[in-house]
């Protein structure tokens, strides 16, 4: 219902462009749209146009408090918009904090075997002395877990061959 109304509200405002109320009106629309909540009044997940839904319902109000600057109703929703929406910018930000805590966790695991790779590489090469194609495959791995001094030993090797 809220397409038929935010219809009827634009309808209104066109008619009377100078009504603090009904831009108001609007932008509590987009603002409830931006922050669906179930039928208990718990909040469900943000939409994909979160972000344009509301800088709509921020528009509206501050043409609502333009229009009619004494109007706490509109300042009021408009400070509780900001504030919500600082809050969601701050759990996006605890996210990306998270998912990088992970990555790092995830690169640490994937260094650990690449070390072990290292340990049974150096060991082939200990039991087949110069073996070209072991001796390539631990340059990469050497460059990968950033032990310059072993992958430039390796790589001149290599390249006497």
């Amino acid at each position: 219902r809220d397409a038929e109304a935010l219809a009827n509200l634009d309808k209104a405002i066109e008619k009377s462009p100078n009504s603090a109320i009904l831009f108001l009106a609007r932008g509590n629309i987009f603002d409830k749209q931006a922050n669906p909540k179930d039928a208990a009044g718990k909040e469900k997940d943000k939409p994909k146009n979160y972000e344009e839904l509301m800088a709509k319902a921020e528009t509206n109000y501050k043409k609502s408090a333009e229009l009619e600057p004494k109007n706490s109703d509109a300042w009021y929703n408009m400070g509780a918009l900001y504030n919500g929406w600082a809050n969601n910018n701050l759990m996006l930000c605890d996210n990306l904090i998270k998912q990088a805590t992970k990555m790092k966790e995830c690169e640490a695991k994937a260094t650990e075997k690449y070390m072990k790779a290292i340990t049974a590489l150096e060991k082939v090469l200990e039991l087949n002395q110069g073996d070209k194609g072991t001796m390539k495959y631990l340059h990469k791995l050497y460059i990968r877990t950033e032990q310059n001094d072993k992958a430039n030993k390796i790589k001149a090797e290599i390249d006497k061959k």
